[in-house]
C-alpha cells in the first residue's frame, strides 16, 4: 500500500511541475523572444521481486518480475522553433524567422562605444530602438553587434536625421544620409549554439568558441589622441610646414581617420594615418589646423591596453 502511494505521489509532484512549466509559458505569452518549453518524464527505479532466468532443463525461461517506483522529471526543453510574427510599422523592429540564432549584443566600455566581441551577451528579442547618437541598441541599453561587409565586428550606427532606415532579410542596416545617397550601416550578425534547448539556463556552465577573425596590423594611438566630432574624428600629425613667407616650421595638419576597436588605453585607426607618422597625444583640443607646435615627450598619456586602476 505504502509503495503505491509513494508512486502516485510522484506522479503528483513531477505533474505539477508540468504545470508550473505550461503557466509560466502562458504568463509569457506576449514576451518578445519568449521559447516555451516542454517537460518530459522518465521512470524512475524498479523493484525486482523475481529475477529473470534463462531457458534450460525443458523450459523456455521466464522474465524478471519488477515494480515501478513511480516517475521522475526526465528534462525541460526549450523549443527553439519560430514563433508567430508580428508587423509593427517600426523599421528597427527585427525578427528571426527561420532557424536557430540569437542577436548579439554587449555594453560598451568606450566612449563613443565600440563594438566588445570579449563581453557578448545573446537574446532572441528584436526589438530594436536607436541611441540619441543613432546606435542601434536594445530596450535594456546593450548595443547591437554587428558585422562590416568584410566581417570586422561594429555597431549599427544610423546618423540621428537620416531617413528610409531598413533592415533586409540579409541582415543589412540601410539609411538615405543628408546627401539623398543610401549607405550601409552594417549587418546584423547571429550567434548558434550546438544545443540552444539546453545552453542557455542559468546556472549552467558552458564552453564557448568565439570566431573574431583573421588578424590584422593596424596602428594603435592612445586614445586621448583623438579629436571626436560629430562631422568626424581626426588626429594632428606632425609635419614640415611653410608660413606665409615661406618660411619652414614644425606644425600640425589635422588628419581625419577612421577608428576600429578600442582595448584599453589604446585605440586603432584604420585609415588615415601610417606607421611612422608623428601624432599629437596631448592636448589636441588646444590645437587647430597649421599650429606650430613644440615637442615635449616627456609628458605622456595612459597607453596601457589592459590598464588597472591604482591600488587594486
Amino acid at each position: 500500500m505504502m509503495r503505491g502511494m509513494f508512486a502516485a505521489i510522484s506522479g503528483l509532484k513531477t505533474h505539477q511541475v508540468m504545470l508550473d512549466v505550461t503557466s509560466n509559458d502562458i504568463a509569457n505569452v506576449n514576451t518578445i523572444g519568449y521559447k516555451s518549453a516542454r517537460t518530459t518524464f522518465a521512470d524512475s527505479l524498479t523493484q525486482t521481486q523475481r529475477g529473470a532466468a534463462g531457458p534450460g532443463g525443458g523450459v523456455g525461461g521466464s522474465n524478471a518480475a519488477q515494480i515501478g517506483l513511480g516517475v521522475q522529471l526526465g528534462s525541460i526543453d526549450n523549443l527553439m522553433t519560430g514563433g508567430a510574427l508580428q508587423s509593427t510599422g517600426n523599421p528597427t523592429d527585427v525578427a528571426i524567422q527561420q532557424g536557430p540564432g540569437f542577436f548579439r549584443v554587449a555594453a560598451s566600455t568606450t566612449t563613443p562605444p565600440t563594438a566588445n566581441p570579449t563581453a557578448v551577451e545573446y537574446t532572441r528579442a528584436g526589438n530594436f530602438t536607436t541611441s540619441q547618437a543613432g546606435y542601434l541598441m536594445t530596450q535594456d541599453g546593450y548595443y547591437v553587434q554587428g558585422r562590416t561587409a568584410g566581417g570586422a565586428d561594429t555597431l549599427i550606427l544610423i546618423p540621428p536625421g537620416s531617413t528610409n532606415t531598413a533592415i533586409g532579410s540579409n541582415g543589412e542596416v540601410t539609411y538615405i544620409d543628408a546627401t539623398n545617397t543610401k549607405q550601409t550601416a552594417g549587418f546584423l550578425s547571429l550567434a548558434t549554439f550546438a544545443n540552444p534547448a539546453g545552453k542557455l539556463r542559468p546556472g549552467m556552465f558552458v564552453q564557448a568558441e568565439v570566431v573574431v577573425g583573421a588578424t590584422s596590423a593596424v596602428v594603435s594611438l592612445p586614445a586621448s589622441a583623438v579629436s571626436y566630432a560629430p562631422y568626424g574624428d581626426s588626429v594632428f600629425v606632425v609635419s614640415e610646414l611653410k608660413d606665409p613667407k615661406g618660411k619652414p616650421y614644425r606644425g600640425v595638419r589635422q588628419q581625419f581617420v577612421k577608428l576600429g576597436p578600442a582595448r584599453g588605453d589604446q585605440i586603432a585607426v584604420l585609415s588615415g594615418v601610417k606607421p611612422g607618422d608623428e601624432v599629437v597625444t596631448s592636448g589636441v583640443f588646444k590645437l587647430r589646423n597649421g599650429a606650430a607646435v613644440h615637442i615635449n615627450n616627456t609628458v605622456r598619456p595612459g597607453n596601457n591596453p589592459a590598464p588597472k586602476p591604482e591600488n587594486s
